[in-house]
């Protein structure tokens, strides 16, 4: 598919100008992150302006969440928030375009990480009973942290961060 991923760093008009095009099939919207510094999970300050925008647009959404767990138990609490966020901004229902674990930053960056992730992703599954909870980060991640055959025996959806062609 072809989708936008938008955060706090695009304006309020941006999904209108972007669902004019065509080939805009959809947008995959930052729901929140961690801070590095409190380790408070914040919500995007954009969150409920872009998916008020998307569904005006009539178009599906997803939404991500940029992790920054340093261990199970961080992990853990984010997945909660996420379940919170979900139930309270978007009534219970799992976005049609799904949920993605960004995993991008330095702090997941761990060889401990995939047990800690699939964790998770069972833990949001068990409650959502959904099949579209998955991970986005670039194939080097998935190679090296989470391992290639993991995300199949799980049958883990996977978006690819492809940059720079």
């Amino acid at each position: 598919m072809s989708v936008y991923d938008l955060s706090h760093w695009q304006p309020e008009e941006r999904i209108a100008e972007l669902a004019q095009n065509e080939n805009c099939e959809g947008f995959i919207l930052k729901v929140g992150e961690m801070n590095k510094d409190t380790r408070e999970i914040e919500l995007d300050p954009m969150f409920v302006t872009h998916v008020n925008n998307a569904v005006a647009a009539g178009k599906p959404y997803g939404i991500y969440y940029m992790s920054r767990a340093r261990n199970r138990e961080e992990i853990e609490r984010e997945a909660h928030w996420i379940n919170d966020i979900v139930a309270e901004y978007l009534n219970g229902n799992a976005p049609e375009l799904g949920t993605w674990w960004d995993l991008e930053r330095d702090e997941v960056k761990r060889d401990d990480i995939s047990s800690d992730i699939f964790y998770a992703l069972d833990l949001m599954n068990s409650w959502w009973i959904s099949d579209r909870i998955g991970i986005y980060a670039s194939y080097y991640y998935f190679r090296d942290y989470i391992g290639i055959s993991n995300l199949v025996a799980k049958n883990t959806p996977v978006w690819n961060a492809q940059y720079n062609g």
